[in-house]
């Protein structure tokens, strides 16, 4: 009788975790094809204090967004990478855009110590809104969104991302997207 009772808990078990899993998955295929388009047609001051419109920023072939602030310390580690990233890369028609939420002075205070590369926009609060926008389910920094060149949500990430990743996402997994 025992045996019969933890067989029905195991295969219990294997239903909940089997369900969750296809959940997931389904989730997961519903925000990579989403389109995101209109997240281009917004303008957000730089350090400069100009507007400038995300369109006039975004990648030929790909788009990576990355949301950070000066508080975060993963952020902070991650942005040399980004800045070296973008360098390398902007040719490809890959551009990488920093979104700060965050205040102007401490992104001031920030490059003052650190030159980076890669183009800067202050979102400040906004930019919870706009991490919802591309999918994410928790209001913490970093978050990595990489977009297509139709505007298409391809990838995204929470939390410190590496080069190696953000290399798979592009030359790998993406490279469709990339120009002979």
């Amino acid at each position: 009788m025992k045996l019969k009772k933890n067989t029905l808990y195991i295969l219990y078990l294997i239903f909940i975790l089997s369900a969750g899993l296809i959940v997931g998955v389904f989730i997961a295929k519903e925000n990579k094809n989403k389109n995101v388009g209109e997240l281009f047609t917004q303008s957000y001051p730089n350090i400069e204090g100009e507007l400038v419109t995300l369109k006039s920023l975004k990648g030929t072939n790909l788009t990576i967004i990355n949301f950070w602030a000066t508080w975060c310390a993963p952020c902070v580690e991650e942005m040399p990478m980004f800045s070296n990233f973008h360098s390398e890369n902007k040719s490809k028609g890959v551009k990488v855009i920093a979104l700060a939420v965050d205040n102007k002075k401490q992104i001031q205070k920030f490059l003052n110590k650190q030159k980076l590369h890669q183009p800067i926009l202050i979102v400040g609060a906004e930019g919870s809104n706009l991490t919802s926008f591309l999918g994410s389910k928790k209001n913490a920094l970093p978050f990595t969104a990489l977009i297509g060149p139709n505007g298409t949500l391809l990838k995204t990430k929470m939390g410190k991302i590496s080069k190696n990743e953000i290399k798979l996402w592009v030359f790998n997994e993406f490279k469709e997207h990339l120009e002979d």
